[in-house]
C-alpha cells in the first residue's frame, strides 16, 4: 500500500494506474472504496470526491484483470480530513418593537460540523444571551430615534 494520501472533505483527489499486460489483454480495471466495488468505475483512472460526512481513514484498491482472469492489485491508504464549515441561520424569529419597551426575539443556528457557535451583534444597543448552541435572544430597548430609521 502506498503512504497514505491527505484528502480534505469534499476535494477531489484523482487516482491513476497504468497497466502492461505481456499478453496485450487488459479487460476490466476495478476499483473498490473501503472492500466496496465502486458502481461505473471501471477506466485506468478514479475521481475520488469524499463528502462533508466521511472523515476518516479510507482505503482505495484498483484490480486489473485480464482476459484469462490474472489480475494485478494497488492500494492506497487515504486519510481525509475534516473540513470546517460556518454555521449558518436557521430562523429569526418576527418582531414588533414598541417604543421604549424591551423587545427581543430569537435566533436559532446550526453548525453542521457540531462545533460551538458563538453569537454576537456588532451593535452595542443589543444584548445578546445564548440558551443553548442552537438558540440565542436578542435583546433591545427601541427608542423613538431607532424605530424611525
Amino acid at each position: 500500500m502506498d503512504a497514505r494520501l491527505e484528502v480534505s472533505e469534499n476535494s477531489a483527489q484523482i487516482f491513476n494506474i497504468t497497466a502492461i499486460d505481456i499478453d496485450g489483454d487488459i479487460s476490466v480495471y476495478e476499483w473498490y472504496l473501503d472492500g466496496n466495488l465502486i458502481s461505473g468505475a471501471t477506466t485506468y483512472s478514479h475521481t475520488y470526491l469524499p463528502g462533508f460526512n466521511d472523515s476518516g481513514s479510507h482505503s482505495i484498491i484498483n484490480v486489473v484483470i485480464d482476459l484469462q482472469g490474472l489480475n494485478a492489485t494497488h492500494a492506497w491508504g487515504v486519510n481525509v480530513v475534516n473540513t470546517n464549515r460556518a454555521p449558518h441561520i436557521l430562523d429569526i424569529s418576527p418582531l414588533t418593537a414598541l417604543e421604549d419597551n424591551l423587545s427581543s426575539f430569537n435566533v436559532s443556528a446550526i453548525d453542521d460540523n457540531g462545533d460551538l457557535i458563538t453569537y454576537s451583534v456588532n451593535d452595542s444597543r443589543f444584548s445578546v444571551t445564548k440558551v443553548n448552541n442552537t438558540l440565542a435572544i436578542i435583546s433591545w430597548m427601541p427608542t423613538n430615534d431607532t424605530l424611525s430609521r
